[in-house]
Order: C-alpha cells, then sequence, then structure tokens
C-alpha cells in the first residue's frame, strides 16, 4: 500500500475468504473501518474475530446487479455518507473484478482514494484479442482515467505464462495497487519510479518457485533493495524444500540461461 493512509476511514473489501489480515491491521494501527462482502465466507469461520465497531461483514456475492444474494459497488457507495471521497477498495473476487469494475461509473470510482485489486487470468487478457478488446484494455483505460498504478507484484499460485505471440512472460495473476492522480505532485514528469520487486514484497505461495516482473513490465534496473529481495526469496524457497537435487537443478538452469544470453 502506499504511504497515503491518513485521512481513509473506510475499506470497501470484496473477496475475504475467512482471511482479514489487511483489514485487521488498517483497524488496530489506522483507525480504518472495513465492510466486508463475500458470500462464499461465514463470520463465524474468520481466522480472526470481527472488530466490534470497526468492521462489518455481509455474506453476499459482488455483482453488477444487486440482489437478495449479490451487491453492486454503485449500491455499496450510495449507502455511504455524502462525503465520503478518500475510500479505499480492496479486490479480490476470482475474476469478477472486471465486470464489477466496468459497470461502475467513474465518479464512483473516483471516490476510492486507494484500489487494491488482484487481477485473475491476465495472460488469457493479453493473449485472446477479443477478451483483450471487450475487457482488459476497456478496465485499465479506464482506471487510467484517475489513477496512477504505483505497485505491481505476479502472485506465484498459478505461476507464469510464457506466450510467443507477446514474447514475454505473463503472471496468470497480477496484484496491482492504484493512486487516484489527485494525491501526487502537479507534475508528472517529476516523478520517480520504484524498482521490481519492492523490498517488502513476500512470495504467497513458499514452495513455489518465485517469479518477478521484468521487461518490458518495466524498463528500469534492479535496485540492490530489489536485488536483495530476489536473492532472499530464493534462499527462503531452497530452504523451505532443503533438497540439493533441487539447487543443483536450478543452478544447472540459471547457468544456461546466462551462456544463452552471452552468446553472439
Amino acid at each position: 500500500m502506499p504511504d497515503d493512509l491518513k485521512g481513509i476511514s473506510r475499506c470497501l473489501s470484496p473477496g475475504v475468504n475467512n482471511f482479514k489480515f489487511l483489514e485487521d491491521e488498517l483497524a488496530q494501527s489506522h483507525r480504518i473501518h472495513s465492510d466486508l462482502v463475500d458470500a462464499s465466507s461465514d463470520a463465524d469461520k474468520f481466522s480472526t474475530p470481527i472488530i466490534d465497531g470497526m468492521q462489518t461483514f455481509t455474506k453476499k456475492w459482488l455483482d453488477t446487479d444487486s440482489g437478495h444474494d449479490s451487491l453492486s459497488i454503485s449500491q455499496w457507495i450510495s449507502a455511504l455518507p455524502a462525503d465520503s471521497d478518500n475510500q479505499m477498495l480492496q479486490m479480490d473476487i476470482e475474476g469478477a473484478e472486471y465486470r464489477n469494475l466496468l459497470a461502475t461509473d467513474d465518479s464512483q470510482l473516483k471516490k476510492f482514494r486507494i484500489i487494491i485489486l488482484e487481477l485473475h487470468r491476465v495472460a488469457v487478457g493479453f493473449t485472446r484479442p477479443r477478451v483483450f478488446h471487450q475487457v482488459m484494455r476497456p478496465l485499465l483505460q479506464k482506471l487510467d482515467k484517475n489513477f496512477v498504478c504505483v505497485h505491481a507484484h505476479p502472485n506465484i499460485a498459478l505461476g507464469m505464462y510464457p506466450p510467443k505471440v507477446l514474447g514475454t512472460n505473463v503472471p496468470r495473476l497480477l496484484e496491482v495497487t492504484f493512486l487516484r492522480k489527485d494525491r501526487f505532485p502537479h507534475y508528472f514528469s517529476h516523478l520517480s519510479f520504484a524498482s521490481l520487486p519492492h523490498p517488502k514484497d513476500i512470495t504467497n505461495v513458499p514452495a513455489r518457485a518465485p517469479i518477478y516482473l521484468d521487461s518490458p513490465w518495466t524498463t528500469l534496473p534492479r535496485s540492490r533493495a530489489s536485488q536483495a529481495r530476489i536473492i532472499g526469496d530464493w534462499i527462503e524457497f531452497f530452504r523451505f524444500h532443503n533438497r540439493s537435487d533441487l539447487l543443483l537443478a536450478y543452478t544447472k538452469f540459471w547457468l544456461k540461461q546466462k551462456l544463452r544470453k552471452n552468446s553472439p
């Protein structure tokens, strides 16, 4: 998350899966109220109990049409106080993020200062022309009107996909954070860009080999802090498996890749 939480009073959080570590941190460290929505979750099965007065839970799906078992972003926002223009959105709803965000009016999305979003089926969105032109590009263009992507990190649960048509690896799951443009200095040209991975990034599945966004996702050379993060992730990966044959196999692979890059 960007260090810009002061003044945010509420986080709308669709997609919980009985875990709310982020929302607990927001409540305990920043006094930010969270409204959680997920029809697949149950309040009595949460890994941590609902914090009275700081968290609410509604057992509904987030969808474009409101019904007895669903709730739309528009309906959700309309129920907030009229002056609530500095909210936060945390969304992880297994692919339904596309239709929900596309169906939400720009003026309502602007009520969120920060949007934390997990994009699903990213490889499909970038490699199938129909999906790209009707879903992926319209969503990114919609967000680009009022937000800047300030962080991106591949979720390694499903790994990377190397489509020949793009000539680069594409993460199947991508975690992105957006900050509203009015939170930035007036001149965007003077902004600096962070090296990826961010030093505070962590791998979410210890058993799987780490993956990182590379060119063309970022054109900057990796900083020393980013390189240290990568080394630390690989150390934890090999420590988790504790297998010398795995270390040997990856060492051979890296050497082969290095020789290939250096060959004329």
